[in-house]
């Protein structure tokens, strides 16, 4: 690490020159980090999503906030998205397609990343009523009732009735 300037630090981990402010203080607050805040938002990630395990509890904590915020059913376990995940051979439930949880540099499209979609929205997160899926998936499902997806989506509609005891 050197500075080039008053104004001016290169990250040692990507070698570029950036100005001061792409740097966070250190935990003392006294020096800056060594590396950049890109970088460092990178190394976060990455070990956020390293493994399955990490990637499923942080999808639960996720899960959690979000039932809090929308003040819907909540009662999964971290046991709970892993079951229905290999119930599922780790394959979305609405196309088969398989569920790839990738490291966080190589994403090639954030649409297909595994998502967990409530088959019925009103129950909230609760067990029985989550499958895995890919997020694009989950995005065109979301504000479609049961009955629109009778009409539109008869193979999801299908796989619905086939899964869920109503």
């Amino acid at each position: 690490m050197y500075t080039t300037s008053s104004d001016m630090k290169v990250c040692d981990n990507c070698n570029r020159e950036l100005p001061l402010d792409s740097f966070e203080y250190n935990k003392t607050k006294k020096v800056y980090r060594r590396i950049c805040r890109r970088c460092r938002n990178i190394q976060v990630m990455e070990a956020r999503y390293s493994t399955l395990e990490n990637h499923l509890k942080r999808k639960l904590s996720r899960l959690k906030e979000r039932s809090k915020r929308l003040n819907i059913p909540f009662n999964l376990t971290y046991d709970d998205l892993l079951s229905q995940l290999e119930k599922q051979k780790h394959l979305c439930f609405y196309t088969d397609e398989p569920l790839v949880f990738y490291e966080y540099k190589k994403i090639p499209n954030r649409r297909l990343a595994p998502s967990v979609d409530k088959i019925i929205p009103e129950k909230g997160y609760v067990k029985g009523n989550i499958v895995w899926c890919i997020d694009r998936i989950n995005s065109i499902k979301y504000d479609v009732t049961l009955e629109e997806m009778r009409l539109w989506m008869p193979d999801w509609y299908r796989r619905i009735m086939e899964y869920v005891e109503f």
